[in-house]
């Protein structure tokens, strides 16, 4: 579960930040769009719903879910801005229910090592399983964390953007990992920083938990590419499966 953001009232919050920190993909979008079905779609880990918002401008149908109220009230902004018809609600990964399956669900983000062990993220990913219709697809991204420990990488690349610089560390801890975010506005040099215990799931636990709900035809690659998973070269593991 995500913790909140430690912050002073006058300054911006993470969720106004984030689609600064992280503008949206073209390479993540066209990949999404090759490998989910057009139709009903759910994002888990939503964030403030760029990539739901123009997904739907090519012809699906979603839903965002987000454990964070202020990301899914930007995305709800963002949507009736762009008199899009895209939902999103607050909700939790290990606990959320539909009225209708979905043909495609995807978590991006690096949103499913919140969990906070190996039984909660086995529970995330049959709710996935749940969620989807037969022969949905579902989609998964995570660091590829087989690298993180076996290298002892204690950081990500720190993001610069115009007036900000965003560090992310680690710190190694009896299998898991402590990741501390510090996002310093350079002009006045005040600091917003965050702290949560992440659970840093390995190649395999992420290949046998897939397995174990039900999922197959399981594919990994390297990133939003279409080069294939390296355990010790890539910086990202994404999955697709289906159900």
């Amino acid at each position: 579960m995500k913790e909140k953001w430690i912050s002073l009232d006058n300054k911006p919050s993470f969720a106004e930040l984030y689609d600064q920190l992280f503008p949206l993909n073209r390479e993540t979008l066209i990949f999404l769009k090759n490998n989910l079905p057009t139709g009903n779609i759910l994002d888990i880990g939503c964030a403030t719903g760029a990539y739901l918002l123009e997904l739907e401008r090519d012809g699906y149908q979603g839903k965002g879910i987000d454990l964070d109220p202020e990301m899914i009230n930007i995305a709800k902004q963002k949507a009736k801005q762009k008199g899009l018809n895209s939902k999103f609600m607050v909700g939790d990964m290990s606990n959320f229910h539909l009225s209708m399956e979905v043909d495609g669900l995807y978590s991006i983000g690096n949103t499913l090592v919140h969990a906070v062990n190996l039984s909660v993220a086995r529970k995330v990913v049959h709710n996935f399983y749940q969620a989807l219709k037969p022969g949905g697809k579902c989609l998964i991204q995570i660091i590829n964390y087989d690298r993180i420990f076996d290298q002892q990488i204690d950081h990500l690349p720190t993001i610069i953007r115009p007036g900000i610089f965003f560090e992310r560390l680690y710190q190694f801890k009896e299998g898991k990992i402590s990741f501390q975010a510090r996002i310093t506005l350079t002009e006045t040099e005040e600091v917003i920083s965050h702290t949560v215990d992440l659970l840093p799931i390995r190649f395999n636990e992420m290949i046998s938990l897939l397995e174990s709900v039900g999922f197959r035809k399981i594919h990994t690659w390297s990133g939003f590419s279409k080069d294939p998973f390296n355990q010790d070269q890539s910086l990202q593991l994404v999955i697709t499966c289906q159900k």
